[in-house]
């Protein structure tokens, strides 16, 4: 390529990152700041993502880290976003909520990821507090915003919590998916409520697939 431009390394960066190849994405980064472009906020939200991926995750991100705000990008919505979810995949649980505590504007996406990034972790009670945080700040959870949810009360067997949260879910329009559906029989699984799971199952909209299944037939054998 004879001239390249700002979009052009964002754009292989990314490739790179979708590839999880960090190696790359930080080699190319090095190459781009070496010439007369500046990286955008695109740049970086690229580069966070492959950043939380093998041996050194947490370092290489921490580095990102400091290069957005030297380059002034630390308030901008995306970006923090990508700095929740890179903290909280690499297990900086603290930095992500540090991140999400001092956010000016949040969105949907926000929510979503620290709510998945604490789930994750198995932080069930602190998931259902930021959900009912975020309906307290007028916030509309969506499909993401439930699945994260509900899987946090799966791995914490929060059975009531998890039946409350998906009879809302279905009572605000948000159109049960497979993997809704999926968590619910696995928490019901999981607490020995083997009928109800095997009716919820019978029952379900939509034709059950393996994992569903597999969920229902791990709880046979589990009890």
């Amino acid at each position: 390529m004879p001239a390249r431009n700002v979009v052009s390394w964002t754009a292989i960066i990314s490739g790179f990152a979708q590839e999880w190849r960090v190696d790359m994405c930080l080699e190319l980064f090095h190459h781009m700041r070496g010439s007369d472009l500046r990286p955008n906020y695109f740049t970086y939200t690229s580069l966070l993502s492959a950043s939380c991926i093998g041996s050194g995750a947490l370092g290489h991100g921490r580095c990102v880290h400091c290069q957005i705000i030297q380059m002034g990008f630390h308030s901008y919505l995306h970006i923090d976003n990508a700095l929740i979810a890179m903290y909280s995949k690499c297990a900086a649980i603290d930095d992500a909520l540090y991140i999400f505590e001092n956010m000016v504007d949040r969105d949907v996406v926000t929510w979503n990821t620290i709510i998945s990034g604490y789930a994750q972790h198995g932080l069930a009670q602190e998931v259902i507090n930021f959900f009912e945080e975020m309906i307290k700040q007028g916030g509309n959870p969506d499909a993401v915003t439930y699945l994260g949810v509900l899987s946090s009360c799966r791995h914490g067997g929060l059975v009531k919590e998890g039946q409350v949260y998906f009879n809302l879910m279905v009572e605000h329009d948000v159109q049960p998916e497979v993997d809704h559906y999926s968590c619910n029989v696995d928490l019901l699984g999981r607490a020995g409520l083997l009928q109800e799971a095997r009716d919820l199952v019978q029952n379900l909209p939509i034709f059950p697939n393996a994992v569903i299944w597999g969920s229902l037939l791990s709880s046979s054998l589990l009890h």
